[in-house]
């Protein structure tokens, strides 16, 4: 990114960023339509009610990714393979140490957050199932953000 013009790399940098963010906006689209269709009204309602949460935790560890990758490929076009080992080993450390209390955290503010997010009685159980289900899957959420940062830390 040193040479060149610094508009295309800057360009070429966010572009997929913005690409799964839109993909995150699909994906709830395509959500409400099937839930809407083919469920009932409070599953409709759960789905919803669920996305800011859902875009919340994909936005904050898509960050946490995207500074992995900053480092990693920092290192790597550096030549420095010790530090992107480094690097690497400190993400899934940090995964390690954080998943289960953040999966912990999330799972015992479903409540509290239903009731700030003013859920509607009536699609109080669907919105507690489905946010019950979003919160227990983090895991595989934050594993996956984490290794498309390594990924992309390598250029890939």
């Amino acid at each position: 990114m040193t040479a060149g013009s610094p508009f295309r790399h800057i360009l070429m940098f966010t572009l997929p960023l913005l690409a799964g963010n839109f993909l995150q906006q699909f994906y709830n689209m395509v959500d409400s339509w099937v839930v809407g269709n083919f469920v009932s009204d409070g599953a409709l309602a759960a789905v919803g009610v669920g996305f800011p949460v859902i875009f919340l935790f994909t936005s904050l560890f898509s960050g946490i990714a995207t500074g992995g990758t900053v480092v990693i490929a920092q290192a790597f076009g550096g030549g420095r393979l010790g530090r992107v080992r480094s690097a690497i080993d400190s993400l899934y450390t940090a995964f390690i140490r954080s998943i289960l209390p953040i999966t912990a955290a999330a799972l015992l503010l479903v409540n509290p957050l239903m009731t700030v997010l003013r859920v509607d009685p009536a699609a109080w159980a669907e919105t507690r199932t489905y946010l019950l289900v979003v919160c227990a899957g983090l895991v595989g959420s934050i594993g996956y953000n984490l290794n498309a940062g390594i990924l992309g830390g390598h250029g890939q």
